[in-house]
């Protein structure tokens, strides 16, 4: 048997997804989309408290680590919400390249 799999886990909160290879007898599992939890053993390998894998981090220890937004974003200018609020649209339309000319030059008429 070869070949890839993909697996769905609707059960999950985060509906993570699953991709599982067949690789020299053992099955290789990857997370096509991370959900925070673990999906592979962590065995001992060398005494009790060595375990295999990556280290789990809870995410409660990720949000208290994890600065607040307001740190790492900075404001920016939203475009107004309708044409009439903005001024600059139709000059704005007229200048783009993949609107087709006889809109760019006659949409304005319009207005």
């Amino acid at each position: 048997m070869s070949g890839a799999y993909l697996a769905f886990d609707l059960g999950a909160e985060s509906g993570r997804a699953i991709l599982g290879r067949l690789q020299g007898g053992s099955l290789a599992l990857d997370e096509i989309r991370p959900s925070g939890e673990g999906f592979g053993p962590r065995l001992p390998y060398n005494g009790p408290h060595d375990f295999t894998g990556p280290n789990v981090i809870s995410r409660a220890a990720v949000a208290l680590a994890a600065q607040p937004l307001s740190k790492v974003l900075g404001p920016i200018e939203l475009d107004p919400l309708t044409v009439v609020d903005d001024s600059d649209y139709l000059t704005l339309i007229e200048n783009q390249p993949n609107v087709p000319e006889p809109i760019r030059k006659g949409l304005r008429a319009l207005y």
